[in-house]
């Protein structure tokens, strides 16, 4: 995306924050928005808005880092900025396995046999373990999720809702 604040880059009018908005406000209690410039602009679509506490950007799991200190609830779910076309039922899917697991600690998507360690709903606690995981200089969130109880849900049958816009081409 030309080193374009990939959230804000306009996407079928708008940007593609705001599509991921629509879709997930309605299934959750409270949006967090992890973001590491333009922050006044993000101010517009939330009251809670961290920055990586990290001193340089190490990727989603920093942000991640951040946004789990700003959080009360006991689950946390993550979308990434990119995918406007995220499933309407995306939390519930994804809600469902803990309750009849309650050791779990994440339940993240996986469409067509791939994990998509950015759609996923973590138990807010686990802000320590990740705390440890850092402070080994990790931040890969896939090797994250196999230090943990992962539970994987299949997508598969709405993976194009799972499409990420990394392209300029992809912009309508």
């Amino acid at each position: 995306m030309g080193n374009q604040d990939k959230g804000l880059v306009p996407y079928k009018g708008r940007p593609l924050i705001e599509h991921v908005l629509d879709i997930i406000r309605p299934q959750v209690q409270e949006i967090v928005i992890s973001a590491n410039r333009n922050l006044d602009q993000y101010q517009q679509y939330t009251s809670k808005l961290v920055k990586d506490t990290e001193s340089e950007n190490r990727g989603p799991l920093a942000g991640v880092h951040s946004g789990l200190q700003k959080i009360d609830a006991p689950y946390t779910l993550l979308v990434a900025c990119d995918q406007p076309m995220l499933p309407v039922d995306l939390v519930e899917k994804l809600y469902a396995p803990f309750i009849t697991n309650p050791e779990l600690q994440v339940s993240c998507a996986k469409v067509l046999g791939s994990i998509q360690p950015l759609n996923a709903i973590i138990k807010t606690e686990l802000s320590k373990e990740l705390d440890i995981f850092i402070g080994r200089d990790e931040y890969s969130v896939k090797r994250w999720y196999q230090t943990l109880n992962t539970y994987q849900v299949d997508f598969s049958t709405q993976a194009e809702h799972f499409a990420n816009v990394n392209e300029t081409s992809q912009l309508i």
